[in-house]
């Protein structure tokens, strides 16, 4: 963790190129050097630093301590160590000891502690850390813990989140996603009270903190605040050199990949950000040793600590290639070098957050009179009328209305297979729906709290009439949800008739997979109607029930 000593920092601060120790610093590499040359030396420094009992030093001299995550817990050689050789599809050296390793420090309560480091095993500090970085190895290795971990994380939350670090907020989602859960009710709220951004978007004015933020809201699928201004500092906080060594080493040693983690994910194909990134990488580059390894800056010790970080930037910054089979859920190895690059291909925004351009109603003009749908700045339900939503001043939201007793309204772009991510909100009991090409619905409803054995294909991401969710990933009423799904239209022969059905690909409800390769043989109840085509439009349900949208993007397949 991101917790060090005041000496280390000033010793930094006063010197900047400590003494080698051991193999330790030496010719530096330079930007221009080859993947293979650095991948290479990982392998290397992995054998000089694995240990006989399948653990790992955090560097190659046996004196040398650690510095960060490494001096904190030796969980974090070991998991870093997993997580590297899973990221290139290599072995361990001792792949099955390591493996033993980590479940023997498991102990009945389900939390994991550390045999070496600095943090206390027994503080809730040191439960978090530890049982989240054995957790990320475990699933690295394709293993499971002995012990249920989850009840160390709710033990957490009921009071002694509020103490923790800034940097703390995204190990509980990942540690609920790595074991195949969600974070429960209220958890999400109240970690979200402890992360207060100032105006600039930033948290606890420091970019680690500001990270983990972002990092939580990427592992719940949900869509940063204040984005831009978040880029707009970090950019101008890039020192000439390409890191982001702002503050004594103490404070920014995870800088470099922190920043370059939010411009890849806030700044999408921005010019500036890519930029950026590269120059960030060079500077990585600068950090390497002649043992393989890499130092947390230009002249320290190889670590493992620092390998992890630095090599993520050279994965998000396209210098490193990953292995083209990677394990299930790879993004939940490390800290986010492994998510998709989901702005690269940019969506077209099919809402503008000011008004209906691009979109018709149901009927036509003749439902002008009907149509209830109106533009502002949220959704909201309020306590003594729970089954309404209302709208508040402002832009980026769309409401059919108080009641939604509306008509349906569609694009007036016509879609053929496409990948489509929208977010809705729907108060108590209401219902709606999503339909591709005008004929083929993924059903919106209120189906929180309803057991996975009793959904049918009505239900929140049903594929109505034809498949019930896999599971329900439902949010409460009232609460933002998201789907990303990706869909092939029917296909037809030259004379026009239909030789394959629709498919819906892939549905993701609130990050969670729900559906895979479901075939619709035709169109769904209430859909609009007519022959099946290769192109159609979008259209969304608004007279069952009252149902807000925004962020509706879509991107077409080629």
């Amino acid at each position: 963790m991101k917790k060090y000593s005041i000496l280390l920092a000033l010793f930094f601060i006063t010197h900047f190129s400590p003494l080698p120790l051991g193999d330790g610093p030496g010719v530096r590499a330079r930007a221009g050097e080859k993947a293979d040359d650095v991948l290479k030396g990982l392998r290397t420094f992995t054998e000089r630093t694995a240990l006989p009992d399948g653990s790992f030093r955090p560097g190659i001299d046996p004196d040398y301590k650690g510095m960060s995550d490494s001096a904190y817990s030796n969980f974090a050689p070991v998991t870093y160590a997993v997580v590297l050789h899973r990221t290139f599809g290599w072995t361990l050296p001792q792949e099955a000891k390591t493996h033993e390793w980590i479940l023997a420090r498991q102990e009945v309560d389900g939390a994991f502690a550390h045999t070496a480091g600095t943090v206390d095993p027994k503080s809730a500090q040191g439960r978090v850390y530890n049982t989240t970085m054995a957790l990320m190895a475990l699933h690295g290795l394709g293993a499971k813990a002995k012990y249920d971990p989850l009840p160390i994380f709710a033990k957490v939350m009921e009071k002694d989140y509020k103490q923790l670090p800034a940097y703390s907020s995204s190990f509980f989602p990942l540690a609920y996603r790595l074991v195949g859960a969600k974070l429960p009710q209220g958890a999400d709220a109240a970690m979200r009270g402890t992360m207060i951004q100032a105006e600039d978007g930033y948290l606890n004015d420091h970019v680690a903190a500001t990270f983990h933020a972002v990092h939580y809201d990427k592992l719940l699928n949900e869509k940063t605040p204040k984005a831009d201004l978040i880029l707009k500092r970090c950019l101008n906080e890039q020192k000439p050199d390409g890191s982001w060594m702002l503050n004594p080493l103490a404070r920014d040693r995870h800088a470099c990949f922190d920043a370059v983690f939010m411009l890849k994910h806030l700044g999408g194909e921005r010019a500036d950000c890519k930029k950026a990134i590269q120059r960030a990488a060079d500077w990585v580059l600068s950090c390497r040793n002649k043992d393989g390894g890499f130092g947390h800056y230009p002249g320290s010790p190889s670590d493992w600590d620092a390998c992890y970080f630095h090599v993520g930037v050279l994965v998000m910054a396209g210098r490193l290639t990953p292995t083209d089979k990677l394990p299930k859920d790879a993004h939940l190895l490390g800290w986010g070098h492994l998510f998709a690059d989901a702005q690269k291909t940019p969506l077209t925004t099919l809402f503008n957050g000011k008004d209906l351009a691009g979109w018709t109603l149901r009927g036509g003009e003749k439902n002008n009179a009907k149509s209830k749908w109106r533009v502002g700045g949220g959704a909201f339900i309020e306590l003594d009328d729970t089954k309404r939503l209302f709208l508040s001043p402002g832009a980026g939201t769309l409401l059919n209305g108080e009641d939604g007793r509306g008509v349906d309204l569609i694009t007036e772009l016509q879609h053929g297979d496409c990948e489509l991510s929208i977010q809705f909100k729907v108060p108590k009991g209401s219902n709606s729906g999503v339909y591709f090409q005008g004929q083929y619905e993924v059903q919106i409803l209120d189906s929180f709290g309803k057991a996975d054995k009793d959904l049918k294909f009505g239900d929140c991401g049903g594929i109505y009439n034809t498949a019930a969710p896999k599971t329900n990933v439902s949010r409460m009423p009232g609460e933002w949800q998201s789907f990303d799904v990706i869909f092939h239209a029917p296909r037809f022969d030259d004379k026009g008739k239909k030789i394959a059905n629709a498919k819906f690909v892939k549905v993701v409800h609130n990050g969670e997979v729900i559906h895979e390769n479901v075939e619709v043989k035709g169109p769904t109840t209430a859909a609009l109607g007519g022959p099946e085509r290769p192109l159609g439009p979008l259209m969304l349900q608004g007279d069952h029930g009252p149902v807000a949208f925004r962020n509706i993007k879509m991107k077409m397949i080629k």
